[in-house]
């Protein structure tokens, strides 16, 4: 149980790390890995494979990051978790979208939505629901990307999830902004600021309003 200690840790650090310091979360992960390839721990391998391409996509490697969540992917299929299944499917879409291939990226978080729906994880559902928004918009559909934000607001707001709502407002708020409603524009960036200010917010903060269009 020591080396499965010190890998949970190890990927624990990771997570910590990765929006801060994603270099030092790739460090953590490629550990985690070759300990538990070592005592052939699927789970815990397709975790560290996860993180590491992360941290690579933070980092802005898209093409190595695809390529460490397709591996992830094939263990979390041979496990059949979902949970792990869900968040390679956002991540992917995630890359997609960086690389603006929003049919794709729609696909993508469109599955992960199934996979998140399934588990009743409503975190992931309102994550998920966004970044197909984000998709949906890129694609010229508007209502459907703003029906999309609306549900991801309101389940945020329930469950005081602050980073998905500064997320869901951001959206909303560029949705107007795109369309040159420019008041209605501003009252939505204006109240995700509010909720990035709060003691409990985790997310990003947002660094003024120009820096939050294109989301």
């Amino acid at each position: 149980s020591t080396g499965i200690d010190k890998i949970d840790l190890n990927l624990n650090l990771a997570e910590g790390y990765l929006n801060n310091q994603p270099h030092k979360s790739l460090e953590l992960a490629r550990a985690a890995l070759e300990l538990s390839s070592k005592i052939n721990d699927l789970d815990r391998s397709a975790h560290s494979l996860f993180l590491i391409a992360e941290a690579n996509r933070a980092m802005g490697n898209n093409s190595v990051a695809y390529d460490f969540y397709f591996q992830a992917n094939k263990i979390y299929e041979q496990l059949s978790n979902k949970e792990g299944l869900a968040n390679c499917a956002n991540s992917i879409g995630r890359v997609y979208k960086i690389l603006g291939d929003y049919p794709a990226a729609l696909e993508y978080h469109l599955m992960a939505l199934h996979y998140y729906e399934e588990l009743g994880n409503q975190e992931g559902i309102s994550s998920s629901l966004i970044n197909a928004g984000v998709a949906y918009r890129n694609l010229g559909e508007k209502n459907i990307a703003l029906e999309n934000y609306n549900k991801a607001l309101e389940i945020s707001t329930q469950l005081k999830d602050l980073t998905n709502m500064v997320s869901a407002l951001i959206s909303i708020g560029n949705v107007y902004w795109y369309d040159h409603n420019y008041n209605d524009a501003l009252i939505y960036y204006e109240k995700a600021l509010m909720v990035s200010n709060e003691t409990h917010y985790k997310g990003e903060h947002p660094g003024g309003i120009q820096n939050n269009i294109g989301n």
